[in-house]
């Protein structure tokens, strides 16, 4: 993610915490549920179940129906950790640009309405210390 990205490797791992708690099959099939399949084929099985579904899948929780048409990409490769989290650090970095370098450009990583912005940055913010703490005690 940061190579592809240039951002803070810790601000990464705190979205990724976040959104799939470091779960690469974790999908959110929205209006529905979250799910924490062990696999990439079970993860793929949930998703076509609801076929065509507002969902977000893998560690970075990126939304298909958002970015799958942007990109050309299927949910399969959204299910692989490495083109997952280079891709979702891409699109952070581009909301981070777009709002000055804010935690309110963190926040428009998961949503629309800025108060769930706040909600949002606010766990990133509490996760990105946390990481920050384990490291300087590690």
């Amino acid at each position: 993610g940061q190579r592809c990205s240039g951002l803070p490797q810790d601000l990464i791992l705190s979205v990724i915490m976040v959104e799939s708690g470091g779960n690469p099959n974790a999908v959110n099939i929205n209006g529905v549920r979250g799910f924490q399949p062990k696999c990439a084929e079970s993860a793929l099985k949930i998703i076509y179940h609801y076929n065509n579904a507002n969902v977000d899948i893998g560690l970075m929780q990126i939304n298909w129906k958002t970015w799958g048409p942007v990109y050309g990409i299927k949910p399969a490769q959204l299910l692989d950790p490495y083109y997952n989290v280079c891709l979702g650090a891409k699109i952070l970095r581009n909301y981070l640009e777009q709002h000055k370098w804010t935690w309110r450009g963190v926040g428009r990583y998961n949503a629309v309405s800025q108060d769930k912005q706040e909600r949002y940055a606010k766990k990133v913010a509490a996760m990105y210390s946390r990481i920050k703490k384990i490291k300087r005690e590690g």
